[in-house]
């Protein structure tokens, strides 16, 4: 089964991140979650967690989630699953999801 890594931008008016963590973790074996900061225009690492080791929380560099004046928060996700589609349908309950980034990550073919 071919495994994608996604990288984009959430942008929620209600949602926080713990509920978002929580409807993701399900699909994916990393999840990475950031919520942009408005008053420094950068981006906070609020929580990484690597599901398929660990299980616990681990730190990520800052991220850059551009703000753009509206309402709302913009949280920059990234992780990796073999069902993309299922991850846009259950972010976009959430909101708009922007700046969509996708990349095929190479398995081995198994006999």
């Amino acid at each position: 089964m071919q495994k994608y890594h996604l990288e984009f931008i959430l942008h929620t008016y209600v949602s926080s991140v713990e509920t978002i963590k929580n409807y993701l973790a399900e699909f994916s074996d990393v999840l990475a979650i950031a919520a942009s900061v408005k008053e420094s225009q950068e981006a906070i690492t609020l929580e990484s967690v690597d599901l398929a080791k660990t299980g616990q929380a681990t730190a990520l560099r800052p991220v850059d989630c551009q703000d753009t004046g509206e309402k709302g928060e913009n949280y920059k996700i990234s992780l990796s699953t073999d069902e993309p589609t299922i991850i846009f349908d259950v972010c976009s309950q959430f909101g708009r999801i922007r700046e969509i980034k996708i990349d095929e990550v190479a398995t081995k073919a198994v006999p």
